[in-house]
């Protein structure tokens, strides 16, 4: 299915141990779940940092008055206003600042160090079972050549008593050699 997959997309029939790399690494929940943890390490550093930094908080206003206002005998009308208010404000130390940056800091060390502990595990373990079949796809060729010289040996000693060189014995041997073969 996966492997189906991958090897369609690379068009070859068998896989490379890159290509088998590039497939553990993409798939791998471990790995995803651990790159999420060193994010949120990183928020985490930004955390405190936003706390000690001033706020600042802008306002504006404008107003045009359009109504006649009238004080006893006067009347006027008022013209434009422009109003504008800015407060700031400054988050004291409290001495909490340096531990929290220094803990998220180390999280992330840590994270990340186990990132790349887990994926060399997966790197080595892909490794080895990419090693391990082609260790068998070797010995499943080595017994099928095996099985294809001892047919021709047992084509050869069928001729050869036909023709009265070989004993029936040679023929049971070789026989029993095949059938162990290909068990």
């Amino acid at each position: 299915s996966l492997l189906q997959d991958a090897a369609s997309r690379t068009g070859a029939e068998t896989l490379t141990l890159s290509d088998c790399f590039r497939l553990a690494l993409a798939h791998s929940g471990q790995l995803h779940v651990r790159g999420e943890r060193i994010l949120q390490a990183d928020l985490q550093q930004a955390h405190p940092i936003a706390g000690v930094l001033p706020h600042i908080a802008l306002q504006g206003r404008y107003t045009r008055d359009s109504e006649v206002v009238s004080l006893g005998s006067q009347s006027f009308t008022p013209k434009e206003r422009t109003e504008y208010w800015f407060t700031i404000r400054q988050t004291l130390l409290d001495g909490q600042l340096f531990p929290a940056l220094d803990l998220a800091k180390e999280t992330r060390r840590i994270e990340s160090l186990q990132l790349r502990d887990d994926r060399d595990q997966l790197l080595f373990a892909v490794a080895t079972a990419f090693y391990e079949i082609q260790s068998l796809e070797k010995d499943i060729e080595a017994l099928e050549s095996s099985l294809t010289r001892s047919d021709e040996h047992l084509r050869v000693l069928r001729v050869r008593q036909q023709a009265g060189e070989a004993q029936p014995q040679d023929t049971l041997l070789i026989h029993a050699r095949r059938d162990e073969t290909e068990a």
